[in-house]
């Protein structure tokens, strides 16, 4: 009877020592990203690290379950070492914030060796409004281009500038001149206004060049530019 009851006490003994070797799971990231509704290329918005088990997987629920949902994906970085990846892929759908100005993603760390062995964090991407991109010096400007004739093919004469309050590419077009003329044109990224032809051609003391802005979402202008030729 009492080895037996020996027995049974070293069993329980380690019962309780095998279950405090049990480690509890653990999920380390952030909780709250914000993400423009303007992002337009693929973007991980988080890291995540899923540990503290023998066999551990991340998984992720996403709400509201409709519009860009399926853009953003819980995808393994490193199983061995439980570290997951939340990227945004935009091609997917559009990001808007009048539809939906926030998605929760509800992460689940689980060990799959003992599946009482679980832990939840929720991850909040914040939906940020596009804002539209702003002439510096607002719709209308005065430039003056000096030794006019000199000014041969090719030659930079002077830069729009314009700036994005979310830190967007701007691209920049020029609409229409007046009079009109093919002598002039302006870089899609950047801004220049350039020499298509060389100057002393162009026989107008003043022309007028109308520039658009866009971020790829908002146009604006647009803005005149009252170019005197001297």
């Amino acid at each position: 009877m009492g080895s037996i009851r020996r027995n049974f006490v070293r069993l329980w003994i380690f019962l309780m020592l095998g279950s405090l070797m049990i480690h509890a799971a653990e999920i380390m990231t952030t909780n709250v990203v914000t993400l423009n509704e303007n992002q337009r290329t693929d973007l991980t918005v988080a890291d995540v690290q899923c540990t503290d088990g023998t066999n551990m997987v991340l998984s992720g629920d996403i709400s509201p379950t409709a519009f860009c949902t399926f853009c953003f994906v819980v995808e393994p970085n490193n199983i061995a070492t439980g570290t997951y990846k939340i990227n945004f892929y935009p091609s997917v759908a559009d990001l808007t914030f009048s539809q939906v100005p926030e998605y929760d993603i509800t992460l689940t760390c689980e060990d799959l060796d003992n599946t009482t062995n679980t832990v939840t964090e929720v991850l909040e991407i914040r939906i940020t409004p596009n804002s539209a991109p702003i002439f510096t010096n607002g719709l209308s400007d005065q430039q003056t281009i000096s030794s006019t004739k000199d000014k041969v093919a090719g030659e930079a004469l002077f830069t729009v500038a314009a700036t994005d309050p979310n830190s967007d590419e701007i691209y920049y077009t020029l609409s229409q001149t007046d009079p009109t003329s093919n002598n002039f044109q302006i870089g899609l990224t950047d801004g220049i206004v350039s020499a298509v032809n060389d100057l002393n051609t162009q026989c107008t003391q003043e022309i007028d060049l109308y520039i658009t802005i866009t971020d790829g979402s908002i146009q604006v202008g647009p803005q005149v530019i009252d170019v005197t030729l001297q």
